[in-house]
């Protein structure tokens, strides 16, 4: 099903909207004890994908001023949701884009990445698609969902061709703050699958045998809001709200030895979303104080802070969604302002401003050969246009 117009709004609000979504969860815990290094195991040695520092000189830490850009051409507009656009993945080999709504809507479909086509519509339970990542053999998907609103939640494994459930994992079923999966993300070596959530945890699973590989628990029963996997399959990386307190952060940790790496804490109000940079070098992360922060994912140290989100038409310009080119080299942002937005990744410099969403746009994603982007929000459509 696809045409080409749009639908709704978001009003702004100074909590994750995850936070807001699964605020009764929020009430019904504490939070359990932190993780430390599993028996028989040793500190990690440093980033193994990472490359040395690049040889140019650092780019300038100061917000950097947004120039005037053109609009983006729509490619097409998906309209087989009836409700927001809560996630949307690139199949690895670029013929297929998967996008996920949840409350009235509840499903995840897929459509051609030519054409927008429908070819596939998985409905499970009441928010199934809240989340969405491919695994990188683009034979299966992963959504997150829950089996009642505000209830446990799981996280579900399918077969992208015809939707048939192949395995769920049932985590938090005895949780003391069940709810909804807010992030997930499937290893680029296909082995694993990491999710952040509403119980105050974090967790990686084996896919084959469904073993527990990770496990975190926020000290501060904090909500787990984002999660996303280093380029060589060895770190995560996972942002929190803080229930109001200022104490946000994005952490990184080795999985194998599950051990914390570093800590960034520059910003002031929950994290929306992280992203690494396919080079390994860098990772970018969003959220509600307004900005994109770009960051050494070895020291933690701060490269630069983009604001080209400004409040448009009296809305919020809290960020949502973060994505890299695959070349490392530009930033796709997308929020509360309706807009999409392309800058270089190491200045700051915007390219591109998309504007052809009518609400709040809660992702953005490049397509494998970044040529294209596919975005999804507020007005329920799902739009795929050039990206270059």
């Amino acid at each position: 099903m696809y045409t080409q117009k749009k639908g709704q709004e978001e009003s702004p609000h100074s909590f994750s909207r995850r936070a807001l979504l699964g605020g009764m969860a929020a009430l019904l815990g504490a939070g359990m004890a932190g993780c430390s290094l599993l028996p028989g195991q040793t500190q990690p040695s440093p980033i193994s994908n990472a490359s040395p520092a690049a040889t140019r000189p650092l780019p300038p830490t100061s917000t950097p001023s947004p120039t005037p850009a053109p609009l983006v051409t729509t490619f097409y507009t998906y309209h087989g949701h009836s409700f927001r656009v809560n996630a949307v993945a690139w199949s690895p080999n670029g013929q297929r884009v998967a996008s996920g709504s949840s409350s009235t809507d509840g499903t995840v479909q897929i459509c051609d990445a030519l054409t927008g086509a429908n070819v596939v519509t998985h409905r499970r339970y009441g928010d199934s698609g809240a989340t969405v990542t491919w695994a990188p053999d683009g034979q299966q998907l992963a959504s997150g969902d829950t089996k009642v609103l505000y209830g446990p939640d799981m996280v579900q494994v399918w077969n992208a061709a015809n939707g048939q459930i192949l395995k769920a994992y049932l985590p938090h079923a005895h949780s003391p703050a069940p709810g909804p999966v807010n992030g997930l993300s499937w290893s680029p070596d296909g082995k694993s699958l990491a999710s952040a959530s509403y119980d105050y945890t974090v967790r990686v699973w084996d896919v084959a045998t469904g073993n527990i590989r990770f496990f975190y628990s926020d000290p501060n029963s904090y909500l787990m809001t984002c999660v996303t996997w280093s380029p060589d399959s060895q770190y995560i990386a996972f942002g929190n709200d803080d229930n109001g307190t200022g104490n946000v952060m994005v952490q990184v940790w080795h999985v194998a030895s599950q051990s914390r790496v570093v800590v960034y804490r520059g910003h002031t109000k929950p994290i929306e979303a992280v992203a690494w940079s396919p080079n390994g070098q860098y990772i970018a992360s969003t959220g509600i104080d307004q900005t994109v922060q770009v960051w050494r994912a070895t020291t933690a140290s701060h490269l630069l802070t983009y604001t080209g989100h400004v409040v448009h038409s009296g809305l919020s310009s809290a960020v949502l969604s973060v994505d890299w080119s695959p070349d490392s080299k530009r930033i796709a942002s997308a929020g509360y302002d309706t807009t999409v937005q392309i800058w270089e990744s190491l200045s700051g410099t915007q390219v591109y401003t998309y504007r052809g969403h009518s609400g709040a746009v809660y992702a953005a994603i490049w397509s494998p050969d970044g040529a294209y982007i596919a975005s999804g929000g507020d007005d329920t459509t799902v739009q795929v246009w050039k990206a270059v």
